[in-house]
């Protein structure tokens, strides 16, 4: 039997800086994601900015 053929992944800069970063920074960097992606439309979201820092602030403690 031959060993599957493994296809060894080609990642971005920024891609490979995130998979060397700790689990609770990878966590937060997702989260302010989700916030950013939740601006749709050009809608404007007033807690935007308070709603980023507060995750920040809630990894940092």
């Amino acid at each position: 039997m031959s060993e599957p053929h493994k296809q060894k992944i080609q990642y971005t800069r920024a891609q490979q800086v995130f998979q060397d970063t700790p689990d609770d920074l990878k966590k937060l960097i997702k989260t302010v994601l989700e916030e950013e992606r939740k601006v749709m439309h050009k809608q404007r979201r007033p807690h935007i900015h308070q709603n980023i820092y507060d995750h920040v602030k809630r990894i940092i403690r």
